[in-house]
């Protein structure tokens, strides 16, 4: 989830990263933020969202090992790692199968896929007690 992701080529959607003690969640909780906005926010990052996914489906830096990593540390929950997980296969499938029509602002609204990744994000974001906006 968090491959390729930083403030600047996520379109800072929300204006500044929640603080977290591991750097490694804080990287997440953004990426989740990002997969879990309304379309039209997500429509104002499109491009990042393609590289999130073009990221996940190469593996890097290490796939859905570092989700894995991160439960095994005990900074998520596993609940969470498996949410994570099927995000990423989400976004593995739309990058594999070449879906193009996946990545217009329509797509974004309407897909089913993303409204099921954008609820999953939602629910990994509440788990981990983040919010869908970092606090004030």
């Amino acid at each position: 989830m968090t491959r390729g992701v930083s403030r600047e080529s996520a379109g800072n959607c929300y204006g500044r990263l929640v603080r977290t003690p591991d750097p490694r969640l804080r990287d997440l909780v953004d990426a989740l933020r990002l997969v879990a906005a309304e379309p039209e926010v997500q429509r104002g990052a499109l491009g990042a969202l393609r590289v999130i996914a073009s990221d996940i489906a190469r593996g890097e830096p290490a796939g859905g090992l570092f989700d894995v990593q991160l439960a095994r540390d005990g900074v998520i929950p596993p609940e969470v790692a498996e949410l994570v997980a099927q995000i990423d296969a989400s976004f593995d499938e739309l990058v594999e199968r070449g879906i193009d029509a996946a990545w217009t602002a329509a797509a974004l609204r309407d897909d089913p896929r993303w409204a099921t990744m954008r609820a999953l994000a939602r629910r990994a974001l509440a788990l981990l007690g983040a919010g869908r906006e970092p606090p004030p």
